[in-house]
């Protein structure tokens, strides 16, 4: 008898695998990352097909089977994609952030920091009049606070008041972390270069 977990999963990718099956990255809070088939879901009548756009947020229902998890259901929150496809440039940092997580996140296992994190980020670029400046600040807040609840950043005094509330993306925090963001960048690119990933 397998456990049903029932969750809120971000799509982070998708490869088509098979004929008509497809496997899907998806970020979740209680899992962390995991690889999950949906099978038959390329057929005309995939049920689950246009909750699981790349760029989106979906409940989804997983099943660990013998050959890994397998999504049973899935229904969309919202899709970050749409909100953003007419603005290309947030889109592309939206893109960027996303692929960090991708490919920095090692697996499975409790991951709700890093949801909130990117999830606060997304509904921020979706909902907010920003200035390029202003998104390239919080693309950066986002990126640092990740890479040090991954361990790949080291406390600092400067920056640790920005990792204590990793959803809070505030124009208040904005304001503040502006000051700090030399420091970010330099920790990012020395725990990105260390990585190796």
């Amino acid at each position: 008898m397998y456990t049903k977990h029932h969750t809120r999963g971000i799509v982070l990718g998708k490869h088509d695998n098979g004929e008509a099956d497809r496997t899907y990255a998806l970020l979740t809070p209680d899992l962390g990352k995991v690889y999950a088939q949906a099978h038959g879901i390329r057929n005309g009548h995939g049920r689950n097909k246009g909750a699981l756009q790349t760029l989106s947020i979906a409940s989804v229902s997983l099943v660990r089977g013998k050959s890994g998890w397998k999504i049973t259901n899935a229904s969309s929150e919202h899709s970050f994609y749409t909100k953003l496809a007419s603005d290309t440039a947030k889109l592309a940092v939206l893109v960027r952030v996303f692929k960090l997580v991708r490919r920095m996140l090692a697996g499975e296992g409790s991951a709700h920091g890093v949801f909130a994190a990117v999830e606060s980020f997304a509904d921020v670029l979706c909902t907010s009049e920003l200035l390029f400046k202003d998104v390239r600040t919080l693309e950066l807040l986002t990126v640092v606070r990740i890479l040090h609840m991954l361990g790949y950043v080291k406390d600092d005094e400067r920056l640790n008041v920005f990792f204590k509330d990793a959803s809070d993306v505030s124009l208040d925090i904005r304001t503040s972390f502006a000051p700090h963001e030399h420091l970010a960048l330099a920790v990012v690119n020395e725990a990105l270069s260390a990585s190796q990933l």
